[in-house]
């Protein structure tokens, strides 16, 4: 059988989720609701499973890499994890997708694919995107814009989109991120509060 073309070892560093876990928690957390189903999608080391589940909250995941689910499952046993890839994967029920550190995969048929069907069988409310912010084009930027432009064509809008510093190693570290919610959402006058306030908290609103 041959080797699948993306998969490779994982980079070491990225075990390390911290502070880059916090950081996209604390963006993510204003819009999370009690009970929320969470698919992390090619989940690698997964930076914000730890944050999720230690705040209730259900996590499942997949990844190609064989190395980062088997760690996953080590050490963060109360999450869903599966070794598979994006032709593999039939999800459907969950409430939030979180598709971090985009990479040359996604600029993929299997990908391109993969989302398709995901949307297909999911009324996500909130999708998460993210990746490495580089000064010279990747193939992992197409792909980005494609999901992107996937996601508003499916009436998701984006609420917000911003860069960070993560403190991974080298120019993985500046990042940036896409928060994009379905149309039809609607939160109750005290979600909305505790939203504001947040992002308040954050610096994101006066």
């Amino acid at each position: 059988m041959s080797e699948h073309p993306y998969l490779r070892k994982p980079e070491p560093y990225l075990k390390e989720t911290e502070p880059r876990g916090r950081i996209l928690f604390s963006l993510l957390r204003p819009y999370l609701r009690k009970g929320d189903q969470i698919m992390d999608s090619a989940c690698g080391f997964s930076p914000l499973a730890e944050n999720l589940i230690a705040h209730g909250y259900a996590v499942a995941g997949f990844d190609i890499n064989a190395e980062a689910i088997a760690y996953l499952k080590n050490t963060q046993p109360l999450g869903d994890w599966h070794c598979a890839s994006y032709e593999e994967v039939r999800h459907a029920g969950y409430d939030i997708l979180l598709l971090l550190g985009a990479g040359a995969a996604w600029n993929g048929k299997d990908f391109h694919d993969y989302l398709v069907r995901t949307l297909n069988k999911n009324r996500f409310r909130l999708v998460f995107m993210e990746m490495a912010l580089t000064p010279n084009t990747h193939p992992r930027d197409e792909g980005y814009q494609y999901a992107l432009d996937k996601f508003i064509a499916r009436q998701y809008q984006e609420i917000y989109t911003g860069s960070y510093e993560s403190g991974m190693e080298g120019r993985a570290s500046t990042r940036t991120y896409n928060i994009l919610m379905r149309e039809q959402t609607v939160y109750t006058p005290e979600e909305e509060d505790k939203i504001k306030d947040r992002l308040r908290q954050l610096g994101y609103m006066e």
